[in-house]
């Protein structure tokens, strides 16, 4: 094995122990130690030979772990596709993104922790947030422009396309709310998306 193949190994193993040792025990609560047991080391150290500091290495989880969702770069597509097919696809790729195993676990933990320091939040706008909303605001305005839907407030129009997604991600997947009529994801996406373009006054 390589020194660089074996580097990305011990860095990847650095990164699911920190992910483990701040869900459980919060950002400024999981010490060095803490983290370097959940990642299987033994020296502290060695933690920082990878990473400059502790919030470096908390950036990273969250780089590792809330990947930008990959639609932007299909805009190009997704503006010759039928608007429902198009938005539906979006809808599917953003809650597919949120509600991977290590990508919940990491949001639990930036919600808890976003409420007591600003910079998290910021992060998780940098890691995700500003790329999903900057491919909605050139999507949308591309289909007002071109009159698909009806000419509104971009910021409004984009907010009440997430709110269901963001409703179901927090109440069924982060919060796993009982409800026996909880809906099944595909079906969600499909009212969903059925509900906006009808307010947006589409026509096919």
């Amino acid at each position: 094995m390589g020194q660089h193949q074996t580097y990305d190994i011990r860095r990847q193993q650095i990164l699911v122990g920190a992910l483990k040792a701040f869900s459980e025990k919060g950002y400024l609560g999981a010490s060095n130690r803490d983290i370097a047991q959940a990642a299987g080391i033994n020296s502290t150290a060695l933690l920082y030979h990878y990473f400059a500091n502790k919030e470096d290495l908390f950036q990273a989880v969250i780089r590792e772990n809330l990947p930008p969702i990959q639609i932007g770069e299909q805009i190009d597509i997704l503006k010759t596709q039928p608007v429902p097919e198009a938005l539906t696809f979006i809808g599917m790729s953003i809650i597919q993104a949120m509600t991977k195993p290590q990508t919940s676990t990491l949001i639990r933990l930036l919600l808890s922790e976003a409420l007591r320091q600003t910079e998290v939040t910021l992060a998780m706008y940098e890691a995700g947030s500003v790329h999903v909303l900057a491919f909605l605001y050139d999507y949308f305005d591309y289909l007002m422009n071109n009159q698909q839907i009806k000419t509104a407030d971009l910021g409004v129009t984009v907010r009440c396309f997430l709110g269901p997604f963001i409703g179901y991600l927090l109440t069924d997947k982060l919060l796993a709310v009982p409800d026996e009529n909880a809906p099944e994801m595909s079906l969600l996406v499909e009212m969903a998306v059925s509900i906006f373009l009808a307010g947006m006054a589409y026509e096919a």
